[in-house]
């Protein structure tokens, strides 16, 4: 059982070292996953939308330029966004961001905050990059790559036969708490290997996007298009924005992307620059759909279309899922809260594994006292299960 042997050292070496590293970024998405459910219940001021038709895009950011007119607008999320709650949400640019929610019904400013100062953002923070930046973002990519490796050792420690399937699918009870845990962590960690493999997998590559291109695209034997050209090209530089919101939000849904709905509106921030729509066909799998209509915004033009249904399988699959497959939104709310329960895994994982560890230990000591005949008192259900483990 050398292979074994193996297995279990690699396992034992990056589970407790990193357990807390996993059980962090995984308890963190745990609850983002009902991340806006839970912005709105803890902040309902700011979502507060009066019923009625909707001012548009033009009176929602001249009622945020009167409240702050030195500041300059970014993007502007509409009501049919996910995340707003029904509400505007303009962010105006600087370091940290700042975000205006205004009642779509009114035009009314119902409150401003900077983007991440509140417990949502700060959770997002974490498990993106332990609030530690770029650098934290990178620690938390390879700790991904490494949960995958202590997820595959442990489902090869998990399997010992067809003939023993049955005692890995079940909790001892009543005889003793080393075989309560261990019992526990196997029956969890087998549970759960499946879908957090995959929730894992998907992180990886909205972090690390190089080796999503070269998994992704070389599964179908191909590689990732080109990139176009900057729509920036075909701007006018010297003319100045004059066409309202509202009509390049009517262009790229009428015109451009028929059948999809606007979530934001991405305003030029430099002469040159393209007011970018982003859009959703309601089968996409994205909560914020995968669209994009660059147009000219001094005169509506459009510049370019990138329209999710004219991907092929590959940029479909590269482009449009991985996001949806992190955070479970593709099955509805059972899928995101059996994302919630496999999210949680990790620290269950961690805590078992920890008193596995300690129980383990002592009875090592205990029989090393045993052998020299002192006689301490020890459980000889441990024994037994270390002496059968160091035999195989």
């Amino acid at each position: 059982m050398k292979c074994r042997k193996i297995l279990a050292r690699v396992h034992r070496w990056l589970a407790l070292p990193l357990g807390g590293l996993f059980a962090l970024t995984a308890a963190s998405g745990a609850l983002l996953v009902f991340g806006p459910e839970i912005d709105r219940a803890l902040n309902p001021h700011l979502f507060r939308a009066t019923p009625g038709a909707e001012v548009g895009f033009d009176r929602a950011c001249a009622a945020v330029q009167r409240i702050f007119p030195e500041r300059a607008i970014g993007r502007i999320d509409a009501p049919a966004m996910p995340r707003t709650g029904g509400v505007y949400v303009v962010r105006l640019t600087g370091d940290p961001a700042t975000l205006v929610h205004v009642d779509p019904g009114t035009g009314a400013i119902l409150g401003a905050r900077r983007e991440g100062e509140s417990l949502v953002g700060w959770l997002a923070a974490v498990h993106i990059r332990l609030a530690a930046g770029e650098v934290g973002e990178r620690i938390v990519g390879f700790g991904g790559l490494l949960l995958l490796t202590v997820i595959a050792t442990g489902c090869g420690l998990w399997w010992t036969g067809r003939k023993t399937l049955a005692q890995g699918l079940r909790i001892r009870r009543g005889r003793g708490r080393f075989l309560f845990h261990y019992d526990l962590h196997k029956l969890v960690g087998i549970a759960s290997a499946p879908l957090l493999a995959m929730i894992v997998l998907m992180g990886v590559f909205l972090t690390f996007e190089a080796l999503a291109d070269a998994v992704i695209y070389g599964l179908f034997g191909t590689t990732p298009p080109p990139r176009p050209a900057p729509a920036s090209l075909w701007v006018e530089p010297n003319r100045t924005a004059t066409v309202p919101l509202e009509l390049l939000r009517r262009v790229a849904e009428q015109q451009a992307v028929p059948g999809a709905t606007t979530v934001n509106l991405t305003l030029p921030q430099e002469p040159g620059d393209p007011a970018v729509v982003r859009l959703k066909y309601p089968d996409s799998p994205l909560p914020n759909g995968r669209c994009y209509v660059h147009l000219d915004p001094s005169s509506g033009w459009i510049l370019r279309v990138e329209d999710e249904r004219e991907f092929t399988r590959a940029e479909r699959l590269r482009r449009s899922w991985p996001y949806p497959l992190h955070i479970g939104v593709y099955g509805g709310g059972p899928m995101r809260a059996l994302h919630v329960l496999v999210g949680l895994a990790p620290a269950v994982l961690l805590g078992t594994g920890l008193v596995i560890r300690r129980q383990r230990t002592r009875s090592r000591r205990a029989a090393a006292w045993a052998q020299r005949g002192l006689g301490m008192n020890i459980e000889n259900r441990e024994v037994e299960i270390l002496n059968r483990e160091r035999r195989e």
